[in-house]
């Protein structure tokens, strides 16, 4: 076809045409419908069923596969019991699914004897080896009980949109097939092998990820793609993994999710790692960013209906599951990601209600401004919110506290106003380095009086307020010697106590080396055993200035600074 003369190839009328394949039984690869090399057609209303594997366990039976072809729409056509759903990748652009399903799918041969397994390359719909550049857009569609995957877009470049695609109970298969099953991923959206190129190369618009085997919406078990990423209003319920799965740190995209939900994900490890999410991305008006949500949030939370029959023109089913209920907090509790929105403002997740009629509670999320330990309490953490918190305490091994490297247990836990207090197992000293670092729980979670929930927190310097104990006897020196300053590789230290160190009431020694760079950075904290003068470090550097401080029993004996080149 051309794009003034296209070709239709159609369902007559109402009726249900099905290729049913069931009698194709020679070994070998299998395809039921194979589009090669072709333009400007559009498949409607066409059932592909039953392309099975017979004999062998090194070749796949797809359904529907594509190659070398472009400007092709798939539209309400269905692929069901196939050893694979739709498989478009290489060499294709501009491929187009409207309204699709692709269920029941098993690979029951294809795989054995591999790290796959029967069942572990069956997907719903597969865009693999996308080129760079091309297009796939799903559009209305839904995948359930495929064996493996709903979506999977391995290995893929290119640019790929999903709006109001359904993945649902995928890894999970039926009757005959309880023993074949592959990762079960939702939506896997994939790494990107090649180079990144300009904008979101993957969005997802309006999405449901429920009751998959493993994650909702993924990028890969092992790896991070090169692609940035857009997910907007899409809800993750149920999945066996995180809902969001976005934590692989080494690709370069950039993963961007703003007004999605994720409620009840990480089904093994009861909720804990419900998000699961890089600190790279950019997460904005979430679920799990500003209200506590639970089952009185929605409508329904019985997913059957999603399963059901489409209506009379192909679209989705009607269907109150994850719709949100009359008063729920994640109502007009989004930003604008250009979508159509009702009320104040968008709502979160994938479906938009009527908007409520007055503007929603103000959700403050807590935010980490300092912590510090002051002198009157030495054995008192103090870390600072920006806002007051509620009353609810997390649990002590939801902090990790530090002391000179060495982690030092806490004791109990109390809020008191936008302070968390921390009771440490011992006191601090003067001239200790402290780190402090948060892990959200799954319950009992730092919060605002409003609400919002206080994110997980990497290790934080923390303030040493303590007075040096020594401060009114004579002061405590130390000659250190740097040769060769200026350094490049190897810095070798010479400490020689002075005359003062004797008449000191306490005996002091130096104890302790610190290289930091100009603006506080702790690089490198050396302790030096009683009676060493002699000291050789590494110093394997940036060039420029950096800070060396050397102390004994808590007191500064003598600082200076190093020049690296």
């Amino acid at each position: 076809g051309t794009s003034s003369s296209p070709i239709l190839i159609s369902a007559y009328g109402s009726e249900v045409p099905v290729l049913d394949c069931s009698k194709i039984t020679q070994a070998g690869w299998k395809v039921g419908l194979y589009v090669d090399g072709c333009s400007y057609v559009t498949f409607k209303g066409l059932t592909v069923s039953s392309m099975n594997e017979h004999g062998e366990t090194r070749y796949p039976a797809d359904g529907c596969i594509g190659g070398g072809s472009k400007y092709i729409t798939m539209e309400r056509c269905t692929v069901t019991r196939c050893g694979s759903g739709f498989m478009w990748g290489a060499g294709n652009d501009y491929i187009y699914f409207t309204n699709c399903d692709s269920y029941n799918n098993a690979d029951v041969l294809f795989g054995a004897g591999t790290s796959g397994g029967p069942g572990g390359y069956c997907d719903g719909f597969g865009n693999h080896q996308v080129n760079p550049g091309a297009h796939i857009i799903y559009y209305g569609c839904r995948a359930w009980n495929n064996s493996d995957d709903g979506w999977d877009g391995m290995d893929s470049n290119g640019y790929i949109t999903y709006t109001n695609c359904w993945a649902i109970d995928n890894g999970h298969t039926l009757g005959d097939w309880t023993t074949v099953s592959g990762d079960g991923d939702g939506i896997k959206i994939g790494i990107t092998p090649g180079a990144k190129e300009a904008g979101q190369q993957r969005i997802l618009k309006n999405c449901l990820a429920i009751g998959n085997k493993l994650g909702g919406f993924d990028e890969s078990q092992d790896h991070a793609a090169n692609a940035d990423e857009g997910l907007y209003n899409c809800t993750a319920y149920g999945n066996g993994r995180s809902g969001f799965g976005f934590y692989q740190a080494n690709g370069s995209g950039i993963a961007t999710l703003k007004n999605c939900i994720a409620y009840k994900n990480d089904i093994a490890g009861n909720y804990s790692q419900n998000v699961n999410i890089r600190s790279s991305s950019i997460v904005n008006n979430n679920s799990w960013q500003i209200a506590s949500i639970s089952d009185a949030d929605f409508l329904s939370l019985v997913a059957a209906a999603a399963k059901g029959p489409r209506n009379a023109d192909g679209s989705l089913p009607d269907i109150s599951f994850m719709h949100l209920a009359s008063g729920s907090r994640l109502i007009d509790a989004g930003v604008d990601v250009g979508l159509a929105y009702k009320g104040n403002a968008p709502d979160l997740g994938a479906f938009e209600t009527g908007g409520s009629s007055t503007p929603p509670p103000v959700v403050t999320v807590p935010a980490y401004t300092s912590s510090a330990v002051a002198n009157a309490s030495p054995s008192l953490l103090e870390m600072t919110y920006s806002t007051t918190l509620a009353n609810v305490g997390p649990a002590a091994s939801s902090f990790a506290v530090t002391v000179n490297s060495v982690a030092r247990s806490v004791s109990s836990v109390a809020i008191s106003g936008a302070k968390v207090q921390l009771s440490l197992s011992s006191a601090i000293k003067y001239g200790d380095i402290i780190k402090v670092a948060y892990t959200k729980p799954s319950a009992n979670y730092l919060q605002a009086t409003s609400g919002g929930q206080a994110l997980s927190l990497s290790s934080q310097s923390v303030i040493n307020n303590l007075v040096s104990p020594t401060k009114d006897v004579p002061p405590v020196t130390a000659k250190m010697t740097i040769s060769p300053n200026h350094v490049h590789r190897t810095a070798i230290f010479t400490i020689a106590y002075s005359a003062s160190l004797a008449t000191q009431a306490v005996s002091i020694t130096p104890d302790i080396i610190r290289i930091s760079d100009l603006s506080g950075r702790l690089f490198i904290e050396k302790y030096i055993t009683t009676g060493t003068t002699n000291i050789k470090i590494p110093v394997n550097f940036r060039k420029g200035v950096y800070s060396v401080t050397l102390t004994g029993a808590g007191s500064l004996l003598s600082t200076q600074n190093m020049i690296v080149y």
